[in-house]
């Protein structure tokens, strides 16, 4: 096939998951137990080796990025035959909850579930980033070691609490664990949890630093007051014809990824994805005059559910982004950033790519229509 896809290989555990195989290539994170932590003095951490020492190396925002990417949709691969549903709740910069549930039905079917069809919570986490300390935290709200709760006993209860920093001269990876308690963690146990969980991580990280384009948040380009998310100095890179059309194919290759979509091609400019499971859709609009891409969510009832909008500037060639909830707000968050840099990325290699030179291209890709935005 000369279709290219490039999926995001992201394999992540819970601290009471079995391993899972690592990402292949470069060094990884090394961590130690039971250190002396550096942001809570008097009490114990996990520590990882220095950051400066791994091939290819990282960069804190890398890591954040990558963080923030993970727990955003935080599913394995292997759980998307029963996931049910992904819920991102906005609660201001830099801070949301994710709620992951799997089907109740499903787990029934294959001898996980509780016999009753009941839902179950997997997942469940505030998560704050401070972008100023480098530091990320997250709060459970269902337990990890049970792997969540069935979701008529799930409370949304204050649970473990862990903070991911990384330190200064020299850089490290600082891993602070508090129970609801108040007794901290940071056995031997714990950090091969964490270090099969930063594995991945970490690897994702060392790519994201090798990027050629960064996004940032900055004063938005379209809207005066506004922020977007920013990708510039795309000029050197790739022209705008080029980039336009591998982006639009970049969020496409996000919708073949839903596992059993519908893809569907109404029309010129347009096309979507429907997941049978709950008949949820993302529809995509893009017009290659104006450079406007929209990606749309909506439920069942075809009720908007939140939208996010790209736009390419031509002179000189910039890429924004910013995204708009089902009330009508707008926001720039790390998570944004975070996805548009990397299909930024992805857009430029496959822009430059021997097969986009010898003229394989996808139909849809290759439309320049004026589809209404």
């Amino acid at each position: 096939s000369t279709t290219l896809r490039f999926r995001s290989s992201r394999a992540c555990i819970g601290l009471c998951e079995a391993c899972v195989a690592a990402m292949g290539g470069g060094n990884s994170i090394q961590l130690v137990a039971n250190v002396q932590s550096i942001t809570v003095p008097g009490k114990k951490c996990i520590m990882s080796t220095a950051l400066e020492d791994m091939f290819p190396p990282i960069t804190p925002r890398s890591v954040l990025d990558a963080l923030v990417d993970w727990w955003t949709r935080p599913v394995e691969e292997k759980s998307e035959l029963v996931l049910k549903t992904v819920a991102v709740t906005d609660n201001g910069p830099n801070d949301f909850t994710v709620k992951v549930v799997y089907d109740g039905q499903k787990l029934d079917e294959y001898g996980f579930g509780r016999g009753d069809g009941a839902d179950r919570v997997r997942r469940w986490k505030r998560v704050m980033v401070e972008e100023e300390k480098n530091s990320i935290t997250w709060v459970d709200h269902v337990p990890v070691p049970t792997m969540g709760a069935w979701i008529d006993e799930a409370t949304q209860a204050i649970g473990e609490c862990l903070t991911l920093t990384i330190l200064k001269d020299p850089q490290r990876v600082e891993i602070v664990a508090l129970t609801p308690e108040g007794s901290y963690v940071s056995d031997e146990k714990f950090k091969e949890g964490m270090q099969h969980f930063l594995t991945p991580i970490i690897q994702e990280a060392q790519q994201r630093s090798q990027d050629v384009v960064r996004a940032r948040i900055g004063p938005a380009m379209t809207q005066s007051g506004e922020q977007s998310v920013l990708v510039s100095s795309m000029d050197r890179h790739v022209d705008y014809d080029a980039f336009f059309e591998q982006y639009v194919a970049a969020q496409r290759d996000r919708l073949e990824a839903i596992p059993n979509v519908v893809i569907q091609e109404p029309k010129d400019g347009e096309f979507f994805g429907i997941n049978p499971e709950n008949n949820a859709a993302h529809i995509v609009k893009f017009d290659f005059g104006s450079g406007g891409i929209t990606v749309r969510h909506e439920d069942e009832q075809n009720t908007v559910l939140s939208t996010t909008h790209y736009r390419v500037h031509k002179r000189p060639l910039v890429l924004e982004a910013w995204h708009v909830n089902q009330t009508g707000t707008r926001s720039a968050s790390l998570h944004l950033a975070g996805v548009v840099q990397k299909d930024a990325n992805k857009s430029i290699e496959r822009a430059n790519s021997w097969f986009r030179m010898v003229g394989l291209r996808r139909p849809c890709c290759a439309m320049r229509s004026s589809a209404g935005l």
